[in-house]
C-alpha cells in the first residue's frame, strides 16, 4: 500500500523534462537510482529471506558503471560490508555478461568504457558531464588536465558532503518485508 501511494504521488514527476528525456531516450537511470536509494536506506525482506545490503548497489553497477560512487560512499560510511558486498556482485555479474557474451564484453571494456564521446557533444545541453559543462562555460575546448582536476574535485567533494550528510542525520535503517500485496517498513 505504501509503495502505491508513493506512486500516485510521484505521478507529476512524470511530466517533468529530465524525467520525461529519460523515458524518451529508453535509459535506466530511474530504475538504478531507485536501486541504489533502496540499498542504501532500506534492507530488502523476501519472505524469511533478507537481501544483504549492498546487492543492489552491486546489480545497479553492473548495468551501468555510475552507480560504482556509491560503494566508495559505503566505504566511506564506514559500511564496508555492504560495499564488500556491492563489489562482489558487481564482479559476479560482469564475469556471468563476460560468460554469456565475451566478444561485446571485450568490446565494452578494452574500447567504449573510456570512450566520452559516447555521450554526445559538449555542446549539447543534456550533456551534463564535468568536461562539457567546463568546455560551455569556457566557449572551447578546456585541457584534459584542468577536466581531471575538476572531476577530482567534484568527486572528492561530493563524498565528502554526502558522508557529513550521513553522520549527521540518519536514521536506523528500516527494513521492508515484500508480502504478496504489500509492502510495509517496520
Amino acid at each position: 500500500m505504501l509503495v502505491l501511494l508513493a506512486l500516485i504521488a510521484m505521478a507529476p514527476v512524470f511530466r517533468l523534462d529530465p524525467v520525461r528525456q529519460t523515458f524518451s531516450y529508453g535509459q535506466v537511470n530511474l530504475v538504478l537510482a531507485a536501486l541504489v536509494l533502496f540499498d542504501v536506506n532500506s534492507q530488502l525482506k523476501i519472505g524469511k529471506i533478507s537481501l544483504p545490503r549492498g546487492v543492489l548497489i552491486g546489480i545497479a553497477s553492473a548495468i551501468k558503471l555510475t552507480p560504482l560512487i556509491f560503494i566508495v560512499y559505503l566505504f566511506v560510511t564506514r559500511r564496508a560490508r555492504a560495499a564488500c558486498v556491492a563489489l562482489a556482485t558487481f564482479a559476479v555479474l560482469s564475469v556471468i555478461t563476460a560468460a554469456l557474451n565475451p566478444r561485446a564484453s571485450w568490446f565494452y571494456w578494452t574500447k567504449y568504457v573510456t570512450d566520452a564521446n559516447r555521450i554526445g557533444t559538449p555542446y549539447f545541453i543534456s550533456n551534463q558531464s564535468v568536461r562539457a559543462v567546463a568546455d560551455r562555460a569556457d566557449h572551447s575546448i578546456v585541457a584534459t588536465t584542468l577536466v581531471l582536476v575538476l572531476s577530482a574535485i567534484v568527486l572528492v567533494s561530493g563524498i565528502l558532503i554526502a558522508s557529513w550528510a550521513f553522520r549527521t542525520s540518519s536514521d536506523p535503517i528500516p527494513r521492508v518485508t515484500l508480502a504478496p500485496y504489500a509492502c510495509r517498513c517496520r
